[in-house]
Order: C-alpha cells, then sequence, then structure tokens
C-alpha cells in the first residue's frame, strides 16, 4: 500500500485514465491524470514524481514521452501501459528504461499495482540510500572531529608546549607617536609578545622584506606612507600576516582588523593605548593558539596516517555514490 507517493498516469482514453486514477487512489497513491503527452511533459518539469504510468498510445507518442520523462527525471520510476499486444512497443519501453510492460485488461490489474508500486520504490530506495550516505558523512566528519578533541587531551599541553611555545609571537609596530608606541609596546610586550618598533611606513616595508612577523599594527595616518597600503604589502609578502590597522585614539577612535590584505571588521572602543595593545595581544594569542593547532595535528598525522587514509578514502567513495 502507497503512502501518498505522488503517480503520474498519463492516457488518452478518459474512461482507462479515470479507471487507473481510482484504482491507485484506492491503493493510496496520489494520482495527477492527464490526456496528452505534452501535459505531461509540463508536469514533469514543475514537479517530481516517484512513479509514472504511460500509456503507449497516448497523443504526442508513449515512448517518446517515457524518454522525455527519463531525461527530464532520471529517478521517476515509469510502468508502460498498453491496450495491445506490440512487440516493438514493449522492446523500446524496456529500452528507454521502463520497469515494466502492462497490457489494459483485467487479469493484469494485480501486474500492473505489482509493477507501480516496484516503479515507485525505486525512488523510496534511492532517497533511503542517500539519506544514509549523508548520515554517513556526518558522522563520519563528526567521528574525526571527536578523535582531534581526543588527541589535545592526550597529548596535553606539555608534551605540544615547547613545539608551540618555543617562540613568543612577534609583532611590527609601525607609529609615528613615540609616546603612544612606548606606551603600547610596554603593555605588549608584558604579555609575552616581542615587539620591534619603527616610525614610518618605508622602515616597516624594508624591514617586513628581511624579517618574518605574525602580527602588524600599523597607524592609519603615517607621514610618509597610508597604513593600510602598508598592511596590504606586507600581507603580499606574508600570506599569514594578521594585522591591525588604526586611528588616533579619542572619541571616534577605530580599530581595523586586517586579514589576507583586506580589512574584515572595525573593533571599537579605542580611546586609550590600552585598547590598542589589548587587540594586538588578542592577535598575539590566536597565533599561539593556530600554532598550537597545527602541531596537534602534526602529531596526529604522524601518529595515526593509515586511519587518515581510510577517512580520506571513505569520504571520497561516499561523495561519489551521493553524487552518482
Amino acid at each position: 500500500m502507497a503512502a501518498g507517493d505522488e503517480l503520474l498516469v498519463v492516457d488518452s482514453i478518459e474512461r482507462d485514465r479515470e479507471g487507473v486514477r481510482q484504482l491507485f487512489e484506492s491503493e493510496g497513491y496520489v494520482v495527477t491524470a492527464v490526456a496528452h503527452a505534452a501535459e505531461a511533459e509540463q508536469l514533469v518539469v514543475s514537479k517530481f514524481f516517484p512513479a509514472a504510468l504511460v500509456d503507449l498510445d497516448v497523443d504526442g507518442g508513449g515512448l517518446a514521452l517515457v524518454r522525455a520523462i527519463r531525461e527530464r527525471s532520471e529517478q521517476t520510476g515509469i510502468v508502460l501501459l498498453s491496450g495491445r499486444r506490440s512487440y516493438e512497443g514493449a522492446v523500446g519501453g524496456l529500452r528507454a528504461g521502463v520497469v515494466d510492460v502492462v497490457l489494459k485488461r483485467p487479469d493484469e490489474v494485480p501486474r500492473l499495482v505489482g509493477a507501480v508500486e516496484r516503479a515507485a520504490q525505486r525512488y523510496r530506495v534511492t532517497s533511503d540510500k542517500d539519506a544514509m550516505l549523508r548520515e554517513a558523512q556526518t558522522l563520519l566528519e563528526e567521528s574525526l572531529k571527536l578523535m582531534l578533541g581526543f588527541v589535545r587531551e592526550i597529548y596535553g599541553e606539555s608534551s605540544l608546549k615547547s613545539g608551540a611555545n618555543a617562540a613568543p609571537p612577534s609583532v611590527l609596530l609601525v607609529d609615528d607617536d613615540p609616546e603612544l608606541a612606548q606606551s603600547v609596546m610596554e603593555k605588549v610586550g608584558a604579555a609575552e609578545c616581542r615587539v620591534e618598533l619603527v616610525f614610518s611606513g618605508g622602515g616597516a616595508l624594508d624591514l617586513g622584506a628581511s624579517k618574518s612577523f605574525d602580527v602588524v599594527a600599523c597607524r592609519e595616518s603615517l607621514s610618509d606612507l597610508p597604513g593600510s597600503m602598508v598592511v596590504r604589502t606586507l600581507h603580499g609578502q606574508q600570506p599569514g600576516l594578521l594585522g591591525l590597522v588604526y586611528t588616533s585614539p579619542g572619541e571616534n577612535g577605530r580599530i581595523d582588523r586586517w586579514e589576507g590584505g583586506q580589512k574584515t571588521a572595525s573593533l571599537k572602543p579605542f580611546g586609550t593605548p590600552a585598547d590598542l595593545a589589548q587587540r594586538i595581544v588578542e592577535l598575539g594569542n590566536e597565533v599561539t593558539s593556530l600554532r598550537r593547532e597545527r602541531l596537534y595535528l602534526q602529531q596526529f598525522r604522524r601518529d595515526h596516517g593509515a586511519y587518515l587514509q581510510r577517512y580520506a578514502a571513505l569520504r571520497r567513495r561516499i561523495e561519489t555514490l551521493r553524487a552518482g
């Protein structure tokens, strides 16, 4: 018994069409019945039917309609109905991918009901398979996240501390206001960040060409170059660099975060040097966390490389099955 499956019936003979409609509505299908192939094609374009029942002699051609449905809705299971024995029609229908070819005869009704049920079942199986694959893919990804979480607990801070924190985050501060720069440097240095100060944009670019930094914080209105240009150029040299571009502190003070050569956020408030120092320290902490995560992953790959290879292979198989 169908549980509300949609069924498309296409038959040009009204008596037969209505008889089939009543039959399958009594079986629990939601039936849409039309008289012409052109009507059916329009319906298939706008709506999905798990199963379709097509008369071989429908106006517009039954076999042509079967092929059209297959092209537009590959998952639809099709049964071909015929009022006459036709070897060519049966062979053509089976070649076009119909589930069965059934004669219009009273004694064929049980076979017709069974064929339509098989047609609808094809969609149910496909739908269930896709749902199962989606669930398997989700579970696979969640299992990897859980394992990485366990890795953090097993390896612990002590085993990774020497690698993650061997060098404190390196900060390049670019500001031509010595008083503000000195205040920021003291606060950032107290948070165990290594800070170097230059007073011009050109000096920052020269230093950045020879040394690597994790964070650059640059005043927007320098005497020689715009701070945004300095940060964008340094990003081009060091893609992983995290940046801040800031105005003078005050009521309308603003600090912009930069990543990958683009401004990504505006951070407020910026009323005192302590606000800028706090933002720099936050980026430094991000750098330390990223280093730690990389070390976790490196350790995990080293200890569980075979598992990761199997994980990647299984994920590719699931994606291939879903795409198919």
